[in-house]
C-alpha cells in the first residue's frame, strides 16, 4: 500500500474537475462557432466523422434551391467571403485605408511611423460633454444650424409631410419582418388584419407566429423566404400583393456575426455596370465592398424572377430593408436596373427602393444619380447612415485642431496628476451653468465648417447614403423642454417617452448634405438606429405631429 495515495486523491479530483470544466467550455465554444468557420479551422475528414445529422444541427430553411456553399461562391466576379483568408484581407484593407485617410498633419513621428496624437480620447469626452451642455442651455443653436444648413444645401420646403412619407410606416413594418423574429404570438404593429371581405377582422389587430402568417393577415402571399446566414450573403423574402399588383423584396439587416462581417468589409471598390441604372447615370461606380458582394448574389437570384415573371405580369416592385438590408436593397435596385432592359425605359415606380437607416454605400455621383427611384430614411441622430471614413475624418479634425489646443491652453490635457484632476473636474462640472464655456456654440460651429472644407466630397474613397434622403428630426429646444416637463412630472410613461422622443420634423436632403457629413454626437445616436425608434418617428409624423418641416425641392 502506497502512503502517498491518500494525499494525492484530493489533488487528482481537483485536476479532474478542472479538465472536465475546460472540455465543457471548449465544447460549448465550438458549438457556437458557425459551421462555415468550423470547416476552415478543422480538417474536413474530422468534421465528417464528428458531425451530427443535418436534421439535428441545421435550422430548417426555405429556399429557392441551391446550398449555402453555392450561394457563398455566387456568380462570376463575386468573392467568397466565407474564406477566412479573404475576410482577413478585406478587413486589413479597411484598416490600412482608415489609417491613411484619418491621418492628420503631425501624426508622423521622427522615425516616419504613424503615431496617434496625445489626448484624442480625452478630447472626445470633452466634446461630448460640451455638446450635452449646448443641448441643455443653447438648444436653439443646433436647430438654427439645421435650417441654415438646409438653406446652404439649396433646400426648399416640403409642404406636405403626409404625401412625402405616405405608406412608409407600413413599408417599414415589412422591412422589419425580414429579421424574422417572432415571439410566441407577435402583435404586428402598424398593420391591420383583413378578413375575406377586406374589412378588419376581430379586434382589427394582426397577430402572427411566423412570417407567412403575418403576410397572410394583410392579404399578401409569401413567394420566397431565404434564411441564409453567411458573410457576403443576406437573408430576405419576396411577397406578393396580387390585388395591388405589388411585389415586396425585404432584406434583413444586421443581426448576426455574419452580417457584421459583411458590414465591416467597407472599403470602396469599383464596379462596372452593364448599362445605366438611371438617365445620365454613370456605368462605373464606387461602392461598399461587403454590401456589393451581398447585393450581387441577391440580384443574381432575383433577375429571372423580376424579368420573366413580375414585370411581364405587370407587378410594381419595391425593394426595402433596414440597416445592412437597406444598403443591400439600394445596390440590388441599381444592379437590376442596369441589367434588365425592360427597366431601362420604365418609370421610376416600376422598381423603387426605400432604404431605412442605410449605411454609406455609394460614391457621390452614383448616390445622386439614383434619387429618382431610391429614397433613404434617416432617423434623427442615427449613427449608421453617418458611419463613413469621411465623417470620421471630420470628427478627428475637430478634435485635433479645435478641442485639443483648447485643452492644452486650459491645462486640461491629462498628462500628470494635476492636469488629470483638472480634466476630471471639468467633466464633473460640465453641466454647471455658472462655469465658463469651454468652447462657445459658435466656435464649435466654425470648427466643424473648417473640418468639412478639408474633406473633399468627390474623393473616390468616400461613400454616401443613396438617393433622396428624408431626415426625421426633433428640435433640441422641444426635446429639452419636454425632458424638463417630464422630470417635473410623476408620470413614469411620460418620462420614458421624453428619454426617447420621436421625430417631429422632416428635412429632404441630398446624399452629401452637410447635416449628413458629420456624426451627430448625441447619447441617443445608437438608440435612434433601432427599429423601435424608426417606427415611433414615422408614426408620430404621419399622425400629424410634424412641426416645422423643410426639404429640398
Amino acid at each position: 500500500r502506497c502512503p502517498a495515495l491518500p494525499s494525492l486523491a484530493p489533488r487528482m479530483a481537483s485536476w479532474f474537475l478542472w479538465i472536465a470544466l475546460a472540455v465543457f467550455v471548449a465544447r460549448e465554444l465550438w458549438r457556437n462557432i458557425p459551421p462555415w468557420m468550423q470547416r476552415q479551422l478543422v480538417p474536413a475528414r474530422i468534421l465528417r466523422r464528428s458531425a451530427a445529422p443535418a436534421s439535428e444541427t441545421d435550422p430548417p430553411q426555405q429556399s429557392s434551391g441551391g446550398g449555402d456553399s453555392a450561394r457563398a461562391q455566387g456568380g462570376r466576379g463575386v468573392a467568397d467571403m466565407t474564406s477566412l483568408a479573404t475576410l482577413a484581407g478585406k478587413l486589413s484593407s479597411l484598416f490600412n485605408l482608415a489609417t491613411e485617410k484619418l491621418r492628420l498633419e503631425g501624426d508622423v513621428g521622427e522615425d516616419g511611423e504613424a503615431k496617434e496624437p496625445k489626448g484624442m480620447d480625452a478630447a472626445f469626452l470633452i466634446l461630448m460633454r460640451l455638446l450635452r451642455r449646448i443641448k441643455k442651455e443653447a438648444p436653439q443653436t443646433r436647430d438654427d444650424e439645421f435650417c441654415e444648413g438646409a438653406e446652404e444645401d439649396k433646400v426648399a420646403e416640403v409642404r406636405d409631410v403626409h404625401e412625402a412619407l405616405e405608406g412608409m410606416d407600413k413599408l417599414f413594418e415589412l422591412a422589419d419582418w425580414a429579421y424574422d423574429e417572432w415571439p410566441e404570438e407577435h402583435e404586428v404593429e402598424g398593420l391591420e388584419r383583413k378578413d375575406g371581405t377586406g374589412e378588419p377582422a376581430d379586434d382589427g389587430k394582426c397577430r402572427a407566429t411566423c412570417l407567412r402568417d403575418a403576410l397572410r393577415g394583410i392579404d399578401m402571399d409569401l413567394l420566397r423566404h431565404e434564411k441564409i446566414a453567411l458573410p457576403g450573403c443576406v437573408a430576405h423574402y419576396v411577397a406578393l400583393d396580387q390585388k395591388q399588383k405589388l411585389a415586396i423584396v425585404a432584406v434583413k439587416g444586421t443581426s448576426s456575426l455574419e452580417d457584421l462581417l459583411t458590414d465591416c468589409c467597407g472599403v470602396a471598390v469599383t464596379e462596372i455596370l452593364p448599362g445605366p441604372f438611371a438617365p445620365s447615370s454613370p456605368t462605373e461606380i464606387r461602392c461598399h465592398d461587403g454590401i456589393l458582394t451581398a447585393s450581387k448574389r441577391l440580384a443574381s437570384d432575383l433577375t429571372a424572377l423580376v424579368e420573366d415573371l413580375l414585370l411581364p405580369a405587370g407587378y410594381k416592385i419595391v425593394i426595402t430593408g433596414h440597416s445592412l438590408g437597406a444598403g443591400v436593397a439600394a445596390l440590388v435596385g441599381i444592379l437590376l436596373r442596369s441589367t434588365i432592359p425592360a427597366l431601362e425605359k420604365s418609370p421610376p415606380d416600376a422598381l423603387k427602393v426605400v432604404a431605412f437607416a442605410s449605411p454609406p454605400i455609394l460614391d457621390h455621383a452614383a448616390a445622386e444619380a439614383c434619387r429618382d427611384f431610391c429614397t433613404t430614411v434617416v432617423n434623427q441622430a442615427d449613427v449608421i447612415p453617418r458611419s463613413s471614413l469621411a465623417n470620421l475624418a471630420v470628427l478627428r479634425s475637430v478634435l485635433a485642431h479645435a478641442v485639443r489646443p483648447r485643452m492644452v491652453e486650459r491645462g486640461l490635457m491629462p498628462e500628470d496628476f494635476g492636469s488629470a484632476g483638472a480634466f476630471l473636474q471639468h467633466l464633473v462640472d460640465g453641466d454647471d451653468k455658472e462655469k465658463e464655456w469651454f468652447m462657445t456654440p459658435e466656435e464649435i460651429r466654425t470648427a466643424i465648417a473648417e473640418a468639412l472644407a478639408k474633406v473633399p466630397i468627390e474623393d473616390p474613397e468616400h461613400l454616401y447614403v443613396p438617393g433622396t434622403v428624408f431626415l426625421l428630426y426633433n428640435s433640441w429646444a422641444k426635446e429639452t423642454a419636454d425632458a424638463e416637463a417630464a422630470e417635473a412630472s410623476s408620470d413614469g410613461k411620460e418620462k420614458i417617452e421624453a428619454a426617447d422622443p420621436p421625430a417631429h420634423g422632416v428635412l429632404r436632403l441630398s446624399p452629401a448634405a452637410r447635416l449628413l457629413r458629420c456624426v451627430e454626437l448625441d447619447l441617443r445616436m445608437v438608440l435612434d438606429h433601432l427599429s423601435t425608434a424608426y417606427r415611433s418617428s414615422l408614426r408620430e409624423l404621419l399622425r400629424g405631429g410634424a412641426g416645422c418641416a423643410t426639404g429640398e425641392g
